[in-house]
């Protein structure tokens, strides 16, 4: 099967340029030729018109929580042709993740870790894997590398004991470790033992341990708890640890390491006092009516997701320094509270944009980075030939306004291509 995509703008991302006026052959799912448009030729099994119309590598949603899979749709239908799953609460995500690799289900390519792993008390229950000692935690590695799951994902829980025998034996199996940072030491400590990636803005600081690289100011308020036994206390500044965030900086570099800030997520959570417009959001129709009116509710005091959006913002102040000093990667975290599968993480990468980071950064962070994470780079990511045709074809050009990942007309998966209209068909409206 050849498709050639005639007269497109190629952006490419191994460099930041746009060709213009390109062909573009694809022979099964591999890009076999990239050259300057020629009216002459025009062969092809498929053939697309891609005047006015920019191709650049599928985007990569680098945080997310897939469960069932049943958003999967809408992912595609948003440009995204990979998912690196960040913990899932069943097996069936290994499943699925085969299924998709057979070519038994149109769906993004599945990078998972499976469970997460955690210390004991746990923050999530049951939902995951508990790990009440260095040998359980040596043990899960090992039956996690036999399901071949792709990474670690490690949680705060986890004692430094126990965190440190994990990422050991990850390394034994070459496996790399990502998630929160232990609950015992900071993201400098975290990385000097061996932890490769950090998931999400506030595990950079942990600003609310002692050993952490940033500290929350809080002053009392009036508003006692429901008790009424003690007063809530508001956040006012942060005094950020300079020296320690320099060396935070300096060791990120060295160690290449990956870094999801996940802002979408961390916004919303903030915004929740703002419950009654968040739920005017028209894009809420792709969301099951259950999600937003029951699990996404807000279950604490306005000044609970005041004092967390007033932290992420004055921590998001750092996020340009971080990027410049690590592997950057776009990741949703997708389905918390207001984080709607596929579109949130186009609003991750508007709010990396306006954080001061070059649209080019912004779009290696959604694309080339992630198969970078996962080992990939060599066969996916940017749009050369030889690699695998996981590809997006927009409206208008991303490097001039990071909004134009939103300009959808196709996705090509492993080389087939599918239509916005035929995307757009298969995801399901709830209301």
């Amino acid at each position: 099967m050849k498709l050639l995509i005639k007269n497109i703008n190629v952006i490419p991302i191994n460099q930041n340029t746009t060709l213009h006026n390109m062909d573009l052959m694809i022979e099964g799912e591999t890009i076999t030729k990239i050259s300057k448009t020629d009216t002459n030729i025009n062969f092809g099994d498929e053939v697309i018109d891609g005047t006015d119309k920019y191709i650049m590598p599928g985007l990569w949603d680098n945080h997310a929580h897939i469960f069932d899979g049943e958003y999967l749709p809408l992912f595609l239908a948003n440009g995204i042709t990979t998912i690196r799953d960040l913990g899932n609460t069943t097996d069936y995500v290994f499943e699925l993740r085969d299924k998709i690799k057979n070519k038994k289900l149109q769906a993004p390519d599945l990078f998972i870790c499976g469970p997460i792993l955690e210390g004991n008390p746990p923050f999530w229950g049951d939902s995951f894997k508990i790990i009440k000692n260095e040998n359980e935690g040596k043990k899960a590695v090992n039956e996690l590398s036999k399901k071949n799951v792709d990474f670690i994902k490690v949680y705060g829980t986890l004692p430094k004991k126990i965190f440190t025998e994990i990422v050991k034996e990850s390394n034994n199996k070459n496996l790399k470790v990502t998630g929160h940072v232990s609950k015992e030491i900071n993201s400098i400590e975290a990385i000097q033992l061996g932890q490769t990636g950090i998931e999400h803005l506030d595990n950079i600081f942990t600003a609310w341990n002692e050993s952490s690289l940033a500290r929350v100011i809080l002053v009392k308020t009036d508003i006692k708890d429901n008790d009424g036994d003690w007063f809530w206390q508001k956040a006012s500044s942060i005094e950020f640890d300079e020296i320690k965030f320099k060396s935070l900086l300096k060791i990120m570099k060295e160690k290449s390491i990956f870094f999801t800030p996940t802002l979408i997520q961390e916004e919303m959570t903030g915004r929740l006092n703002e419950y009654s417009d968040l739920l005017k959001d028209d894009n809420l129709k792709y969301i099951e009516k259950s999600f937003y009116e029951n699990e996404w509710k807000p279950d604490k005091y306005d000044l609970w997701y005041e004092n967390l959006f007033f932290i992420y913002k004055n921590q998001s102040r750092k996020l340009k320094e971080l990027a410049e000093n690590s592997i950057l990667l776009a990741g949703s975290d997708t389905p918390n509270p207001f984080v709607i599968p596929g579109i949130s993480l186009h609003e991750e990468l508007e709010l990396m944009s306006k954080a001061g980071i070059n649209n080019y950064e912004v779009i290696k962070a959604a694309t080339i980075n992630g198969a970078k994470f996962v080992d990939k780079d060599e066969s996916i990511g940017t749009v050369e030939v030889g690699k695998i045709a996981n590809l997006l074809i927009l409206g208008s050009n991303p490097l001039k306004d990071i909004k134009n990942t939103r300009d959808i007309c196709a996705v090509i998966l492993h080389g087939k291509y599918i239509s916005k209209k035929e995307l757009d068909s298969e995801v399901k409206i709830y209301k």
